[in-house]
């Protein structure tokens, strides 16, 4: 091998390693939903809140699931192994009761570098036969204050409001019909736009909403999320060289 091909695999396995090192620090949050207190993630404090129309038996609505299946906690039975690791975090029907609707959040820890070109991925899956029909939302919140949209009434007071978490990035059937929702593990993404000029502080936000849910209810059943991931925009330039 001359010396010439020799210093260019230098060159292209020094820059592989400082790509891989610039996707390693892209990752504003990574969360498993591996750590075994339930709502804190792997990746920093998670909030709860369970905004239903009435609560039901699975107070806080969303649950960790984890291995072994079938421990008798409310709402804590794992229907299905998780994406990755040994955990995901999923809500049922019995998140209010009756038939009423059901409006379960799951809110992300504070983030401060959102900006356009953000991307946020996560996967998902609901129980198979797909029988009575789930509806998952995804939604963000830039702060207006610093940190006001962890606080109190950012997600509003009732079932069907959202505080302040207005931005909608993906719906998982959002009409609520059977056959829509995955039955496996299936990735959705979205690419954040239209925010003003970052790096922007704020969270994004899971919400269980079901209309006609509960154990009465023609909808809802169970669904659970994995492996959620927000990616900085990270630019990369690519250079030549000629090396002689």
């Amino acid at each position: 091998m001359t010396s010439k091909r020799r210093l260019c695999l230098i060159v292209l396995f020094a820059a592989v390693l400082c790509l891989g090192s610039l996707a390693a620090q892209a990752q504003q949050l990574s969360e498993g939903f591996e750590s075994a207190t339930f709502p804190t993630g792997d990746d920093g404090p998670w909030l709860v809140r369970n905004q239903s129309t009435t609560i039901g038996t699975n107070t806080q609505c969303w649950n960790r699931f984890t291995i072994p299946c079938c421990t008798p906690t409310a709402g804590a039975m794992e229907p299905w192994v998780a994406h990755g690791g040994s955990s995901h975090a999923g809500a049922n029907f019995n998140c209010t009761s009756g038939t009423n609707t059901i409006s379960g959040w799951l809110i992300s820890k504070q983030l401060s570098a959102l900006q356009n070109g953000n991307q946020v991925t996560f996967w998902t899956r609901k129980a198979s036969p797909d029988t009575f029909p789930d509806r998952l939302e995804l939604r963000l919140c830039l702060d207006g204050a610093p940190g006001s949209c962890g606080l109190a009434g950012s997600t509003g007071a009732t079932a069907t409001d959202v505080g302040t978490f207005t931005t909608l990035l993906v719906s998982v059937n959002p009409t609520l019909i059977t056959g829509v929702y995955p039955t496996v593990f299936t990735q959705f993404s979205a690419t954040l736009s239209g925010l003003p000029a970052g790096p922007n502080a704020g969270r994004i936000a899971f919400r269980y909403f079901v209309t006609n849910g509960g154990p009465s209810g023609a909808n809802s059943d169970i669904m659970s999320i994995d492996d959620v991931i927000v990616t900085n925009t990270v630019p990369v330039e690519l250079m030549t060289f000629d090396v002689e």
